[in-house]
């Protein structure tokens, strides 16, 4: 499965290559409780209008599979109108990813897959709550933050550490 890590789950998502969350079909991708990123893996950092291309593939995403919006992003008026305009359920939560307890309140069952584009809260989540996570690339803009920017770096270079860090072990 060439471009996704996987955390404790080994099922595995077959045709799956890293590549832009709108790019991938998920076609084998079935039933599954899917956490989906916002920030990164569906807008940029910030933005709130969700390209047409990531619309159809999170509709194809929804016929197979439960699927939960959740983002870091501490503007939750953002986050519930992008979940509103995509008629998908968010996760309403204190707690931010990578804490498993932002799982407590939920009644979420069934095999867990988290799709996000970051290491450090997307892959460490699913890794504490013992789920599959897939990486896909991420969505940048040049209205970025210098923080965005910084925080990405470091997010990058924690990958590249985890990812040698599993060639060895």
């Amino acid at each position: 499965m060439e471009g996704a890590t996987q955390s404790s789950a080994r099922a595995q998502v077959p045709g799956f290559r890293m590549t832009f969350f709108h790019e991938q079909s998920f076609d084998d991708v079935t039933g599954r409780t899917i956490i989906l990123d916002i920030d990164g893996t569906l807008v940029a950092s910030g933005e709130t209008e969700v390209s047409h291309e990531a619309r159809a593939t999170l509709v194809r995403l929804r016929e197979k599979n439960t699927v939960y919006l959740c983002s870091n992003n501490y503007d939750r008026s953002r986050t519930k109108s992008i979940a509103e305009s995509l008629q998908t359920p968010f996760l309403r939560s204190r707690k931010k990813k990578p804490d498993p307890r932002l799982l407590r309140d939920t009644t979420i069952q069934g095999p867990l897959l988290v799709i996000g584009d970051k290491c450090l809260t997307d892959e460490l989540f699913a890794l504490f709550t013992g789920a599959e996570f897939l990486r896909v690339s991420r969505i940048k803009s040049p209205k970025d933050s210098a923080m965005t920017r910084f925080l990405y770096f470091v997010d990058d270079i924690a990958s590249f550490f985890m990812k040698a860090i599993k060639r060895l072990t």
